[in-house]
């Protein structure tokens, strides 16, 4: 504790003092410290070679921090670590967005650490869309299986499987590129549900990107679960998304809406595909989007689109 309060600077001040003093016994040099004893000072340079060691940020942190922090900071042009480098230290200053729910100074987790990296932190290859080419590579959404996974994360075959019930990964191949959405479904939920489009481009599919690294116990799911809504989790291997006409909406080309304007505007397609088809499951009439910076303008394009 004095370790971490004093720093050591102060305890190898207290240490020369004593050394300068040859005594147990408390002097002049020494009286604004109290009484030093030699087992103290033992206790002192042990702890002033050891290194301290901060607790692990909680799930909310590591949330928050995935969901926010590092897309903010990637959408103002930060490449993957100098964004981490910036949520980090926010957190070990206890300012920002981050102060309200990580505790300051608390260790990066896993997930954390691996979107500095760049990396997903879980299994399988995240990267430009060509990753592992699986031997079965379908045209339509597919529940994902070891023999299409291919860059894909599966969330349906992530164990132990009672941490991911509801959960389930689905793949499928367009234009050469394959592409993956996340689904999640709670068993207590009122059929047909409401679905939530959670956008998420600079997870890049990895479930830890898209704050699920805890399957049902990470917060996202919670949520759903209590609010009884499906989440549907769409990410692009690009890490940015296709806006149609770059963005622009002109008298000539008021909605550009077509495969020929976007790219994603096929995987939408897909996805809805995918909503229409279990009608029995998922309320095809009441569908949300939703997304932070990037995402939420994509969030809106999809609304405009769609």
């Amino acid at each position: 504790r004095m370790w971490s309060e004093w720093g050591s600077n102060e305890l190898m001040r207290l240490l020369q003092l004593y050394l300068l003093c040859g005594s147990s016994q408390p002097s002049p040099q020494m009286m604004n410290f109290g009484p030093i004893t030699v087992g103290a000072l033992v206790l002192l340079l042990a702890a002033a070679l050891q290194p301290v060691h901060a607790a692990e940020c909680s799930s909310d942190c590591e949330a928050e921090f995935l969901s926010r922090c590092i897309p903010h900071k990637q959408g103002t042009g930060q490449d993957a670590a100098t964004a981490y480098s910036s949520c980090r230290d926010e957190v070990d200053a206890g300012t920002g967005p981050l102060a309200a729910v990580c505790a300051a100074g608390c260790g990066s987790t896993a997930a954390m650490i691996a979107a500095g990296s760049g990396s997903s932190g879980g299994d399988g290859d995240v990267d430009d869309g060509t990753g592992d080419v699986p031997s079965e590579q379908p045209m339509t959404p597919t529940l994902c299986s070891s023999t299409n996974q291919g860059r894909c994360e599966c969330a349906n075959l992530r164990t132990p499987t009672s941490a991911w019930q509801g959960v389930a990964t689905y793949t499928w191949w367009i234009d050469g590129v394959q592409r993956c959405v996340t689904t999640f479904t709670s068993s207590s939920a009122q059929s047909p549900t409401p679905v939530m489009l959670f956008m998420q481009c600079y997870a890049k599919d990895s479930l830890g990107g898209m704050t699920l690294g805890g399957g049902t116990a990470s917060e996202t799911l919670q949520q759903a679960s209590r609010f009884g809504i499906a989440m549907f989790f769409l990410s692009t291997p690009d890490g940015g998304w296709d806006f149609g006409a770059d963005g622009v909406v002109t008298d000539d080309n008021p909605q550009p809406c077509s495969t020929a304007d976007s790219k994603d505007i096929a995987y939408l397609s897909a996805v809805f595909g995918l909503i229409e088809g279990s009608t029995e499951t998922y309320d095809a009439s009441k569908v949300y989007t939703m997304g932070f910076s990037q995402n939420g303008m994509f969030a809106g394009y999809a609304g405009f689109c769609f």
